[in-house]
């Protein structure tokens, strides 16, 4: 019996881990896509401010 219990520990522990990751999944995904578009938006600005050359610097190191 004792056995038996020690092979639960692990097969519980798993159930516990996959019923989390589906719920921590879709936490993540957000409500019906609202947040999607402002981190597109934040995205393009990040990458503009990145192809525009650095003020005040002449390259000379």
């Amino acid at each position: 019996m004792a056995a038996l219990v020690w092979l639960l520990i692990p097969l519980v522990g798993l159930l516990i881990a996959g019923v989390w990751s589906i719920v921590a999944s879709r936490r993540m995904s957000g409500a019906r896509g609202a947040g999607d578009t402002a981190g597109v938006r934040r995205h393009q600005a990040f990458r503009d401010a990145m192809e525009r050359p650095a003020r005040g610097v002449d390259g000379l190191g």
